[in-house]
């Protein structure tokens, strides 16, 4: 099945290039390019080639089986793996990278389909792109208390010893940023 926000659009053939990586029974989600659907101001070009960016790092993370993060905007899961550990959890105010921290907890498989894209309506101002992030920094902090034994451990390769150490100094860093 297919999580998907109401401002998302996606190319027609999208589902006919994400959906053969399911042939892989590991594969448990395939995510895709996010890009933005207008690029008319500087907050949205900003998101834009940050989505170009994430598209790029997620395929490299894919290959390193390292993704801690896929797009809430749109992804495809495998069914059966909701059916046996459980939906979204509604309690975490960013259940998609919940999901994706819990699906390399199980040791499966998540990839990405760089050629299928999808567009998401992004922020027109930059107040309302830094609050956006705030929201995304805040749910990646809970889920990281939440998944500490994989995202910090030797036993889960480069996510556990390189990835996910990175991307919470990234984050940091960005808080730090914001309120500098």
């Amino acid at each position: 099945f297919i999580s998907m926000d109401a401002d998302t659009y996606a190319d027609k053939d999208v589902l006919k290039k994400m959906l053969g990586y399911f042939n892989d029974s590991n594969v448990m989600a395939v995510a895709p390019t996010m890009k933005s659907k207008q690029t008319d101001n500087l907050s949205q070009k900003i998101q834009n080639i940050e989505y170009l960016v994430g598209a790029f790092l997620r395929k490299v993370y894919h290959l390193l089986d390292s993704v801690y993060v896929t797009p809430g905007a749109f992804t495809a899961y495998r069914k059966t793996f909701f059916e046996k550990h459980g939906g979204f959890d509604t309690k975490n105010i960013t259940e998609d990278i919940e999901m994706t921290l819990r699906i390399q907890s199980k040791r499966y498989k998540i990839t990405n389909a760089i050629d299928a894209s999808v567009y998401t309506i992004t922020p027109k101002k930059m107040s309302d792109l830094f609050w956006q992030r705030i929201r995304w920094y805040l749910g990646y902090i809970d889920a990281m208390f939440q998944y500490k034994n994989i995202l910090f451990s030797t036993k889960h390769g480069y996510l556990g010893t390189i990835i996910g150490p990175t991307a919470v100094a990234s984050i940091l860093y960005m808080i730090y940023l914001f309120s500098v």
